[in-house]
């Protein structure tokens, strides 16, 4: 198929997990045979990569602000690129059989393109849901996007089945027109992203390649009682049992980080993450445990220099990476990462759950059934199993420090859970992903579905 792809944040000055994951499917869309063009934004002064992502064409609209997806986002001025002729005739000439777009901040350059798409249908891409976090008057504008997106294409997918109800319940029940209560019950089809390629070919440490090749392993009952389960409903069980009696732990050298890879901005709540470290410094934990925090910390604004101040101060030896990191270093940082700490009580998916746990790093989660769409993918199975340690993150951070402490007490739990997790994360891959999603647009084609979530 012809895919015209429309995107905000592509492979020019990537710097969200939403960059990486429309390059990612991009490239795996072009890798089975699929024909794209993609016409994304990018910063004005950046300079351009020469990988093409698999892509026949790319136009990349040049725009002053970077470095946000919501409100403040430069869709205004993405969607006023596009308007420029040669681009309009350069998607004419490729003749898209459907137009992807990538969440709210993409329709209105699909609105504007609209006119040489040749009547191809809309998909829209909901990589996350905005109205969920958004307030004032950014709710306002963010939900009339979201709502007109799904009630303007032929196909809505999104990334978690937590994502997918409330889209149904919160955003399409919010539009204009009559069909507002049709939309509110088509629950959207879910597409869980993919460990991207370039991760995936990096091997896991020796220790975890015959867990990665044998698919997830079998717990015990003990094992189950300690961490979060699903249950047969979807629910989730108490998080963190009580510790192993009184041995100690035994630190490992290798692995000696309490990670935190997420974008330091407000929406990702990694403010939960230094609290957290604060108080494992209080109680000695980060000591007995020999364990040292990393931060990534890219982000220069009064919010993050404030975080990366808490941070340094509680915990003097802590590392804190200023930089985007590429998926090898990404790979180094996590196979030298104990636990990984996810901070966000919401996130549409949360990739870096899934990266950390393919070099077999498990993850500390919230408890907040499904919020967190990665534990869609690695989460508890029937035999009683987990692949992430579920915590209710919004309990005062003493708490979750103490809980934290208590899963650091019990390596064989520490262990069998990372085993589990390598396994599972490499068990769905990018190519698996492009399929399913041209399995979807095409049934939606044929069977020529109604607007709003197919």
């Amino acid at each position: 198929m012809r895919f015209l792809f429309l995107t905000l944040e592509f492979r020019t000055g990537t710097f969200s997990g939403n960059g990486v994951y429309a390059t990612a499917q991009v490239r795996a869309l072009a890798a089975a045979g699929h024909e794209l063009f993609v016409v994304s934004a990018r910063p004005g002064h950046a300079e351009v990569p020469d990988d093409a992502c698999g892509a026949k064409s790319i136009i990349e609209i040049p725009v002053q602000t970077w470095h946000r997806l919501d409100a403040g986002a430069p869709w205004r001025e993405y969607a006023a690129g596009v308007l420029d002729e040669a681009v309009g005739e350069a998607v004419r000439a490729f003749a898209p059989e459907a137009v992807l777009g990538v969440d709210w901040s993409a329709l209105q350059a699909a609105r504007n393109l609209a006119p040489y798409c040749g009547g191809a249908p809309y998909v829209y891409l909901n990589y996350r849901v905005f109205t969920r976090t958004a307030t004032g008057e950014d709710l306002e504008l963010v939900r009339s996007l979201e709502a007109a997106a799904m009630a303007e294409a032929l196909l809505t997918v999104a990334l978690s089945r937590s994502d997918a109800e409330f889209l149904a319940s919160h955003v399409a029940a919010s539009g204009e027109g009559g069909d507002g209560q049709r939309r509110q019950k088509e629950l959207p089809p879910v597409l869980l992203p993919a460990l991207r390629e370039d991760v995936r070919q990096i091997a896991p440490p020796p220790e975890f390649l015959e867990a990665a090749a044998s698919g997830p392993a079998a717990s015990n009952e003990a094992e189950a009682a300690a961490v979060g389960v699903y249950d047969g409903d979807g629910g989730t069980g108490a998080a963190v049992g009580p510790a192993a009696a009184a041995s100690e732990p035994t630190p490992s050298p290798a692995r000696p980080y309490l990670s935190c890879v997420v974008r330091l901005s407000p929406e990702k709540e990694p403010e939960r993450f230094v609290a957290v470290v604060e108080a494992m410094a209080a109680q000695g934990v980060l000591a007995r445990h020999r364990l040292k925090p990393l931060m990534l910390g890219v982000a220069e604004d009064e919010y993050a220099q404030g975080l990366k101040a808490r941070l340094r101060a509680a915990a003097p030896d802590s590392t804190i990476l200023e930089r985007f990191i590429g998926p090898r270093d990404l790979a180094a940082l996590f196979c030298q990462t104990r636990l990984n700490f996810h901070p966000s009580t919401y996130d549409a998916y949360g990739m870096t759950i899934v990266e950390a746990a393919s070099q077999g790093a498990p993850s500390i989660v919230h408890d907040g059934n499904g919020a967190v769409g990665a534990t869609d993918l690695l989460r508890g199975g029937s035999d009683g199993g987990t692949e992430v340690f579920l915590v209710d993150l919004t309990a005062p951070p003493e708490q979750v420090a103490a809980q934290i402490d208590r899963i650091l007490d019990q390596p064989a739990l520490l262990a069998a859970t990372s085993a589990r997790a390598c396994s599972k994360a490499r068990s769905w891959d990018e190519a698996a992903n492009a399929a399913e999603l041209v399995r979807m647009v095409r049934q939606a084609m044929q069977c020529g579905a109604g607007q709003g979530g197919g």
